[in-house]
């Protein structure tokens, strides 16, 4: 292989974060790394050289690599992988999306030049690098065309229809590998017999064992053969030469007194020895590509489930995917769902008791906008807001807002319903607008006034062949309020024994000035008005309980509100649900506890003490 080549399929080549090592009997200690890392780290950084030195366990400086620009995919796969290997999320490191960027690259089934194939293969790494899912469509559809490509002697070659070689081969193997394709599969085996028949009798490989301009054994193919060989789960100390020769000792005797591996035996350093040598510590240090993945953090996304007759479930969801809403569903709401495979992929087709029928089904929306691709492969951003709703294709979607949430009794409340269409919001004419058993329509502008009695509503609207609008909360007259103060220590180690923390604190019920018709008091079970969840760590679970006690002339509704730490507003519950959609009936003279959980997810490392406060409010019962 020239080495003009071995440069463009470095270029194209970084890792991920360090992975656990591989089966102990793979190891085979290499002394000879630590002076190739020293030659590597004099060195200016590149991105293959960064993702060597991760692999090697050693830090080194991406700032370099964090916003780069191109004009070919084969220009962000490198920059991806390497940071990546330091850790860092492409997306986000520098000012610019390298992995969206990378995907504008996908075009119908092939990523990247049309007459090449290492940018399909190293892109495919570079996305696994980074979490993106199996399913994702650019992900899947690179697969295939990597698997349609493979050569009848089993290996792949640089470019489409090109003669197979080591190098391209064994990157083959791990990125299809990485995508699912187990090393026992057909595949996998083929392209690993055309590698292992590629060996020199100096345990060592060539790039071309068939090329007319030589098959003298390579540092270069030596370790792309050994990582392939580890990924597949081989062990490459064990992949001896007809002489009894295996790759990892021909590695070594092209390491040099001044720390680089030569290209071949005799060769002088050039441009090329930082990346030649960058592989050899990749695969003297037990690794191979991509060395690790980084997964994108979870975003704070608004989400509703609209079902056929009523809103499933409406909140808030840390997510990385417009599917992950329906996770957060299951835990707020109590919902279920049904992913459905076929053979052009996979969709939800049941959510709670709706199940697809006819024309009619589930789909989504993120910002009022139909994504072309499905939920698992929408990657969602920060305050996005995602609705799932059972109609069909032709639907648009629509809101509501009123012109005030809290009327005095006797006062009209404003209310407006629009569509979304052609990007642009416009009035709905003809909506029915829902408050309990009180119904209006709305105006050809999409307006109408509600005048309502004294009481708690959850207002929505909805018209056939429209999506149904999100729910505003409306009081009508007195609100009578009353709350607990919270508070936690969100700290790392273990959580006390039992899941307890420290002990409730505070003396006395809490109450606010009412009208005789309604009345509450709402305290703690232990006595007092505040609840102090103690010590608790992410991904830990704790629990208190308030009692609530209508001590009004008539029934109330009460409902609830969380302000304070993101801590409560994003992971507080009631009763199992969450506190967005709780809502309870107290009968006069009536008492009742309700659960408070603190359910915090793995990964929340702000810690510190956290305080907030939960509110209750009630309202006259219809």
């Amino acid at each position: 292989m020239t080495k003009s080549k071995v440069g463009k399929v470095a270029a194209a080549v970084g890792g991920g974060l360090i992975l656990a090592g591989l089966l102990f009997s793979f190891f085979r200690p290499a002394a000879s790394t630590s002076s190739a890392v020293l030659y590597l780290k004099s060195k200016p950084v590149s991105p293959w050289t960064a993702m060597a030195l991760a692999a090697a366990g050693e830090a080194s400086d991406t700032s370099a690599i964090q916003n780069v620009t191109g004009t070919n995919a084969i220009d962000y796969e490198a920059p991806i992988l390497a940071l990546a290997a330091a850790g860092k999320d492409p997306r986000t490191a520098g000012g610019t999306d390298l992995v969206a960027k990378l995907k504008t690259f996908y075009n119908n089934s092939q990523l990247g030049d049309t007459g090449i194939l290492n940018d399909d293969i190293f892109g495919l790494l570079a996305l696994l690098s980074v979490g993106e899912s199996q399913t994702d469509t650019a992900v899947a559809g690179t697969k295939t065309f990597i698997l349609s490509k493979q050569n009848s002697d089993g290996g792949w070659g640089y470019a489409v229809g090109g003669t197979s070689d080591t190098n391209t081969t064994a990157a083959a193997v791990m990125a299809l590998i990485k995508a699912g394709t187990s090393s026992g599969d057909a595949v996998a085996t083929k392209a690993l017999a055309y590698l292992v028949a590629a060996q020199n009798a100096d345990g060592g490989f060539p790039y071309d064992p068939q090329s007319k301009f030589g098959t003298d054994s390579d540092s270069s193919s030596d370790a792309w053969v050994i990582m392939a060989l580890r990924a597949a789960g081989r062990d490459p100390g064990a992949q001896k030469s007809k002489d009894g020769k295996d790759p990892i000792a021909h590695l070594g005797t092209l390491l040099t007194t001044q720390g680089y591996y030569a290209y071949q035996a005799g060769s002088a350093e050039d441009s090329f020895s930082p990346t030649a040598t960058a592989y050899a510590v990749i695969a003297l240090s037990n690794k191979y590509l991509p060395v690790g993945t980084v997964t994108p953090a979870a975003v704070r996304t608004t989400y509703r489930i609209e079902g056929k007759t009523a809103t499933l479930c409406r909140g808030e969801a840390d997510a990385h995917t417009a599917l992950d809403v329906l996770v957060a569903a299951g835990k707020d709401c109590g919902v279920t769902y049904h992913v459905k495979t076929m053979s052009f992929g996979s969709y939800v087709d049941q959510i709670g008791a709706d199940k697809e029928a006819g024309s009619q089904g589930w789909l989504y929306l993120v910002n009022a906008v139909q994504p072309s691709v499905g939920a698992g492969d929408y990657s969602v951003k920060s305050r996005d807001d995602v609705v799932w709703y059972y109609g069909d294709f032709a639907w648009l979607p629509s809101r509501l807002s009123l012109g005030q949430t809290e009327a005095t009794s006797g006062s009209p409340v404003a209310v407006t319903v629009e569509l979304f269409g052609s990007g642009v919001w416009s009035g709905l004419g003809g909506a029915t607008v829902r408050a309990g058993t009180t119904t209006v329509q709305t105006g050809t502008d999409g307006k109408a006034n509600l005048n309502l009695p004294d009481g708690s509503y959850q207002i929505y609207a909805e018209k056939d062949g429209y999506v149904r609008t999100n729910t505003v909360g409306l009081v009508v007259g007195a609100k009578t309020q009353a709350e607990v103060s919270l508070s936690a220590d969100l700290v790392g180690g273990v959580p006390p024994p039992g899941g307890s923390g420290s002990s409730n604190g505070g003396s006395g019920s809490t109450t606010t000035t009412s009208t005789p018709a309604v009345a509450f008091t709402v305290q703690s079970t232990s006595g007092g008005s505040s609840l102090n969840f103690g010590s608790i760590t992410s991904g830990a679970s704790l629990t208190r309980t308030v009692q609530l006690q209508n001590q009004g002339q008539r029934g109330i509704v009460l409902e609830s509100n969380v302000t304070g730490d993101d801590l409560f507003r994003n992971y507080l519950y009631l009763d199992q649900r969450t506190w967005r959609m709780w809502r309870a009936l107290l009968n006069q003279g009536e008492s009742k506890n309700a659960e408070v959980l603190l359910s915090v997810p793995s990964g929340i490392s702000a810690n510190g003490t956290k305080n907030g406060k939960l509110v209750f409010w009630a309202t006259p019962a219809p």
